[in-house]
């Protein structure tokens, strides 16, 4: 998935709207899969750092900064990326809700635009589960538009990815 890539491209466009003087526009983009997993596999997946650079392709690495409650609120996860250009970068996310149930949110840190995730998942029953999964950020009114495409084109790819890599034997 791209988003750490969006995100450069996003955080050069933001900070060109704050030369100017129009304002940022918070929009919410998001979608929902059924996945013919058990919830608690799915979220297990999603949970681990690495799993990220399997679901991401400039995502080098991932882990939660020590000292801080994996996977709570208040938990970091540190994510390093090389992007296109050949730059590498690191972003840090904090959780900043949990459940009820296998739901958690997180907003980006170390960047110089808003942007929070969240992220569900509903057991169907005892083999398939629905993945419900958003974004919320800001953008110039001129480039909301492509900006949400975008990033509808990466959950799209986001959840192909998830179903790929559920289908991979697993080691332990």
């Amino acid at each position: 998935m791209s988003r750490v890539g969006l995100r450069e491209r996003a955080e050069r466009n933001w900070a060109a709207r704050r030369r100017a003087t129009v304002a940022p526009v918070s929009f919410t983009v998001g979608a929902e899969t059924t996945l013919d997993y058990p919830a608690d596999t799915v979220w297990e997946f999603l949970s681990r750092p690495e799993s990220m650079v399997i679901l991401q392709d400039d995502v080098t690495a991932a882990f939660w900064v020590p000292e801080t409650p994996a996977g709570e609120v208040g938990g970091v996860l540190c994510v390093l990326v090389l992007f296109p250009s050949g730059r590498r970068a690191g972003a840090l996310y904090e959780v900043v809700e949990t459940g009820p149930g296998l739901r958690s949110a997180s907003t980006c840190l170390s960047s110089v635009m808003p942007f929070r995730s969240e992220s569900e998942v509903i057991p169907v029953d005892d083999r398939s589960c629905v993945f419900r999964f958003g974004i919320t950020t800001a953008a110039d009114p001129s480039l909301q538009s492509s900006v949400a495409d975008e990033q509808q084109n990466d959950i799209d790819l986001f959840f192909t990815r998830i179903r790929d890599a559920l289908r991979q034997p697993r080691s332990t």
